[in-house]
C-alpha cells in the first residue's frame, strides 16, 4: 500500500534526534547560520589570546566554561573542532520527466574532533544514514505521487514536480553542546508548500539529545521575556499566541501561557550560542502560517542566571566548511509506478451496470453428499484432513496471482486495499482501494455505512476482480452489507453489487461461470448461494444448519465448512 509521508519524515528526524520544533524556509535552508558575536568573539580571541589567562594545562578558558564535577576520565576538549557539512542533491525522473528532487545533509567532523567524542560521531554517522535513507524514500515517493498528479484531474500540469528538502546549519560545536539548525521545505501539491525550523542538540560526551530544562537553571520571568520580544518584533504573532488576540493583560496573560506550556512539554527549537538562548518558531508553531518564521534572544547579560554556567558559551570559535555534493538520482520501484484504482460505491442494494455481461446461459448445481454435524467444527483441522490451506484474509494465492491485503481500517484483518502480484514473483499488477466500495458514501443516496466492513476474499477471472465485503456483527447493525462486487480492473468502475446479506464467508469459490458464497451469523438464516458471474444474480440458495465459513472444491466436489457442520456437494456442470 501506498502512503505518503509529507511532514511524517521531518517529525520523526526531530523527534528521534532532539524532539524539536517543525521544519526551515527556502532561504533559511540554503544558509549555513553563524551570528555576528560569534565571529566578533572568535577575532577577540585570536587577539587577546596571548593575554589570556592559562590553567595548568597550558590551555586557556575561553570558553568561559565552569568546573562541573564531572570525572577527571572526560576526553579532552578539542580545539575549534572543524565540522563540514555536505549537501546531496537527489533527482528523480520517471519516463524521462522530472518528478521529485530533494536535499538531504551530511555532516563530517573532524579527525580531532570525532576522535575525542566517539560517542557523538556515531550518533551522528546514525543521523547521517537516516537523513540519506529518508530523504530518498521521500523523493521516490513524492516522484510517484507528482506522477499520478499530473493530469486534469488534479489540475497541477504535465510537468508537475514535487519536492522533499532537509538542509543543516550549524550554530555551535564544543565539548559542551553539538548543536545544529534543521531546515525542512515539502511540496507535494498542497495549497502552500509545509516548511519549518528544528533543531539538534546533543551532548558531546554521550551522543545523546539534551533537553533544554537540562541547560536552564533560574526560568523566572523567562517567558515573560519571550513574549516581549515577540511583541516588541513581531508584533502580529504576538497577537494570534494572545488566544484570539485579546487586548491588554487578559491576552498577555493567554499568550505567556502558550509559552510556559512550551517549556513544560520541552518543545522550544533552540541554540546556546555567543550572546545568548537563541529560539526559533516556524510557521503553525504559535501562531497561523501567514505569521511565519520568528526568533527570539534571550541574552546572558539580561538573564545571566537562566542558563546553567557549565553550558554557556559566551566565547567561542566555530569554524565550519561547506561543500556540495555530486548530484545523485533516484530510482523508483517499478511496482510504485502501478495507479491505484480507487473504486466508488454506486448503491448500498443490488445493482448492475449497463457495462455488465449479460447472464451465463448455464450455471452449475449442487447436490448434497455428506453431511457431519459436531457441536463445534475446527475449521484448521477439517482443511488438514482434506488437503487445504485455512482460508487467510491476508494473503492468498491461485495459479496466476497473489492477493495482499492492505489498508487496515478499525483492526488489522479489517482490510480496505487489495494488491495484486503475479503468482511466483514480486511484480505489481494491480493496486485497488476499495474503501469507498465499502463504507461509502454510495452514488445513488449519498449515505455511508453505520459500521465498518472489510473485504475478506477477492479473485481475478478475465479482468474482472471479485471481491467480498463483510463484518462481524449482527445484520441489524448495518442491513446494507455483506455482498459480493465485480470490479472492471480496465476502467475501475463496479460491473455489479450482489443483494446485501449474501457472502460474509472467510472465501468464496468461482466454477465455470457461477459464484459460490454464502452468510450467516447467530440468530439469523444460513445459505449457501450461487450468483451468476456476470450479473451477480442470485441462481439457487441452499440452506445450512451454520453460517458457512469456508469453500473448497476438488474436481466435482465442493466442500464446505460451517460454525458446525462439515458438507460436501457434488457439483453439477
Amino acid at each position: 500500500m501506498k502512503k505518503k509521508r509529507i511532514l511524517t519524515l521531518f517529525l520523526v528526524l526531530l523527534l528521534i534526534l532532539a524532539g524539536c520544533g517543525d521544519a526551515g524556509d527556502t532561504e533559511k535552508k540554503s544558509s549555513k547560520k553563524k551570528s555576528s558575536e560569534q565571529e566578533a568573539a572568535a577575532d577577540e580571541e585570536d587577539a587577546d589570546d596571548d593575554d589570556g589567562e592559562k590553567d595548568e594545562d597550558g590551555q586557556g578558558d575561553e570558553a568561559g566554561v565552569t568546573d562541573s564535577g564531572e570525572s577527571d576520565e572526560k576526553p579532552e576538549k578539542a580545539q575549534d573542532p572543524t565540522v563540514t557539512v555536505i549537501e546531496h542533491d537527489l533527482t528523480c525522473e520517471i519516463e524521462g520527466t522530472k518528478r521529485a528532487t530533494g536535499i538531504y545533509p551530511e555532516v563530517v567532523l573532524s579527525e580531532e574532533y570525532a576522535a575525542s567524542w566517539p560517542k557523538l560521531k556515531a550518533a551522528i554517522d546514525e543521523a547521517n544514514e537516516m537523513w540519506k535513507s529518508d530523504a530518498e524514500a521521500s523523493v521516490s515517493d513524492y516522484a510517484v505521487y507528482a506522477e499520478e498528479s499530473a493530469n486534469d484531474e488534479h489540475g497541477l500540469g504535465p510537468d508537475t514536480c514535487f519536492s522533499s528538502d532537509l538542509a543543516l546549519s550549524m550554530t555551535r560545536a564544543d565539548d559542551r553542546i553539538f548543536s545544529a539548525l534543521l531546515h525542512a521545505y515539502d511540496f507535494s501539491g498542497g495549497a502552500h508548500p509545509m516548511h519549518g525550523t528544528g533543531s539538534i542538540n546533543l551532548d558531546p560526551a554521550s551522543g545523546q539529545s539534551i533537553p533544554l530544562s537540562q541547560v536552564l537553571n533560574d526560568t523566572t520571568g523567562m517567558c515573560e521575556e519571550i513574549y516581549r520580544l515577540l511583541r516588541e518584533e513581531y508584533p502580529d504573532v504576538a497577537d494570534e499566541v494572545s488566544a484570539y488576540a485579546e487586548d491588554g493583560e487578559e491576552g498577555k496573560k493567554n499568550a505567556v501561557q502558550v509559552l510556559e506550556e512550551k517549556l513544560e512539554e520541552d518543545s522550544y527549537t533552540w541554540s546556546l550560542e555567543g550572546d545568548g538562548l537563541h529560539l526559533w518558531f516556524s510557521p503553525y508553531e504559535i501562531a497561523s502560517y501567514a505569521a511565519g518564521y520568528s526568533d527570539v534572544t534571550l541574552t546572558y547579560e539580561a538573564f545571566p542566571n537562566l542558563i546553567q554556567p557549565v553550558y554557556q558559551a559566551r566565547n567561542f570559535s566555530l569554524s565550519v566548511a561547506e561543500e556540495q555534493a555530486e548530484p545523485e538520482a533516484v530510482e523508483v520501484d517499478p511496482n510504485r509506478l502501478v495507479p491505484t484504482i480507487f473504486v466508488h460505491n454506486p448503491s448500498w442494494d443490488y445493482y448492475c451496470s449497463p457495462d455488465a455481461q449479460p447472464a451465463a446461459q448455464k450455471h452449475i448445481t449442487l447436490t448434497k453428499t455428506a453431511d457431519v454435524a459436531s457441536e463445534w467444527l475446527n475449521t484448521d483441522a477439517w482443511a488438514e484432513e482434506h488437503g487445504f490451506v485455512p482460508a487467510s484474509s491476508g494473503i492468498h494465492e491461485d495459479d496466476k496471482y497473489r492477493y495482499v491485503m492492505t489498508k487496515p481500517l478499525e483492526y488489522d484483518y479489517m482490510y480496505a486495499e487489495i494488491e495484486v502480484y503475479e503468482a511466483g514473483t514480486d511484480k505489481l499488477l494491480y493496486d485497488i482501494d476499495v474503501q469507498d466500495l465499502l463504507l461509502g458514501p454510495d452514488e445513488q443516496t449519498g449515505t455511508s455505512s453505520r459500521i465498518t466492513q472489510f473485504t475478506r476474499w477477492a479473485q481475478i477471472v478475465d479482468d474482472t476482480l471479485y471481491v467480498t465485503a463483510g463484518h462481524n456483527t449482527y445484520a441489524d447493525s448495518e442491513p446494507k452489507s455483506s455482498y459480493i462486487a465485480a470490479i472492471d480492473l480496465k476502467t475501475g468502475s463496479v460491473l455489479w453489487k450482489s443483494r446485501p446479506l449474501t457472502s460474509n464467508a472467510w472465501n468464496f469459490q468461482i466454477v465455470d461461470d457461477t459464484i459460490i458464497c454464502g452468510y450467516g451469523f447467530t440468530d439469523e438464516k444460513d445459505y449457501i448461494y450461487l450468483l451468476d458471474r456476470f450479473t451477480g444474480e442470485q441462481v439457487q440458495q441452499i440452506p445450512v444448519r451454520t453460517g458457512p465459513d469456508q469453500f473448497e472444491v476438488v474436481g466435482d466436489t465442493l466442500y464446505v465448512a460451517t460454525y458446525n457442520t462439515a458438507y460436501e456437494f457434488a457439483i453439477g456442470r
